[in-house]
């Protein structure tokens, strides 16, 4: 019997031979599927509607489709659903994950403490084999310190690529101003990029990109200095790419601006994405693709058929996730659209499906954990 966590023990199945890799993934999909039948109510009552069941419905691999999916918007507060979406008893969750979006609205999925250890160690293996490196010199974060958003979705990626992968971090949002604001601290910024430039050791920049932007444009505006950080990545990045002070930017601009003033080659610009109601984290490759890790999956789906759409189209990202045992997240549909590229091999030399261009569907809410944390500051 495969267990989720067979893939841990592998060096790097993004390089294993993919049609063994599928057969693990259905194998850890279909226990993931029957817990959550047996023990979440609510999940099984939409199975029944949909006339699904696990045990004789899930044959063979493309039959992942089939599953019934949850919406994103089910774990919102304001449904007040999430505290029966658990299959697991309530007083074995640890912590209620919040998301950190501007809208007013947060979603909120609980997670136990083995939930919690995947979601994390899982996190950590993939970062490393994206990023082809086991840890950072230091982590500069445009963010506060993690004590101060503990409870946050975010936090926990955040935790994954500084305590997991650098040897330490230092956080630019210190010290605590009027009205409840946190403001960058420029004289910190500066020293630490001065100290990247002079040791050429892999630093790691991430945090708010919105932050990341606003402060380093200023900087260099206000003093011209550009530095040359080839070594280093600025990776670390969560949500937040189109909202800048209320303007909008593109990814690309964003990508090109960073690059310059930091010296940080392009294609180690790089943005992840993730969410609270996965528990699954997506990074980019040296092409600046979004890879889907080896234990879990995406269907893309036509929003107007729901049916997938076929590589090279653009479709709403339903995410399948084996990695859960305390809610049921195995698959969940978002708000989300995103180019689906193919499931071949990728330049970079990894098996498995690609996507990019991820945005919010018409009328969904386009701020994210990055933008609340620009907001915190004060920009």
């Amino acid at each position: 019997m495969v267990e989720i966590e067979d893939f841990l023990k592998i060096e790097d199945p993004y390089h294993q031979n993919p049609d063994k890799i599928r057969d693990m993934r259905f194998e850890v999909i279909k226990k993931a599927t029957k817990h959550h039948f047996k023990n979440c109510t609510p999940f099984k009552k939409i199975c029944r509607k949909n006339d699904f069941n696990p045990s004789k419905d899930l044959k063979e691999y493309d039959d992942i489709v089939k599953i019934p999916w949850i919406t994103s918007k089910s774990f919102k507060q304001s449904y007040n659903l999430y505290k029966g979406l658990i299959s697991i008893p309530e007083d074995q969750i640890v912590t209620w994950y919040r998301s950190s979006g501007t809208s007013g609205d947060p979603s909120f999925v609980g997670r136990d403490v083995l939930s919690d250890k995947r979601y994390y160690d899982f996190g950590l293996k993939d970062a490393r084999l994206l990023f082809e490196i086991e840890g950072f010199k230091k982590g500069v974060v445009f963010g506060p310190s993690l004590k101060f958003i503990q409870g946050l979705t975010f936090s926990v990626g955040m935790k994954v690529w500084t305590e997991g992968m650098c040897e330490s971090a230092v956080y630019l949002m210190t010290e605590k101003k009027e009205e409840g604001k946190i403001p960058i601290d420029i004289q910190l910024t500066m020293q630490n990029l001065i100290e990247a430039s002079k040791t050429q050791e892999v630093f790691m920049f991430g945090g708010s990109p919105a932050l990341a932007f606003l402060t380093l444009t200023k900087m260099h505006e206000k003093t011209g200095k550009k530095f040359n950080l080839k070594n280093s990545f600025a990776a670390g990045f969560g949500g937040g790419w189109k909202t800048f002070a209320g303007k909008a930017i593109s990814k690309d601009q964003f990508r090109k601006v960073i690059s310059d003033i930091l010296g940080v080659p392009l294609n180690r610009v790089r943005d992840n994405y993730g969410l609270t109601e996965s528990d699954l984290s997506f990074h980019e490759c040296s092409e600046l693709l979004f890879h889907v890790p080896p234990w879990g999956d995406i269907i893309f789906r036509d929003p107007q058929t729901m049916e997938p759409v076929k590589e090279g189209e653009k479709g709403l990202v339903n995410i399948i996730n084996p990695l859960s045992t305390s809610w049921p997240g195995i698959s969940i549909l978002l708000d989300d659209v995103a180019d689906f590229i193919n499931e071949k091999k990728c330049k970079c030399g990894r098996y498995g499906k690609t996507f990019q261009n991820v945005s919010r569907a018409v009328g969904a809410d386009a701020k994210g954990c990055g933008a609340m944390i620009a907001d915190l500051a004060g920009e």
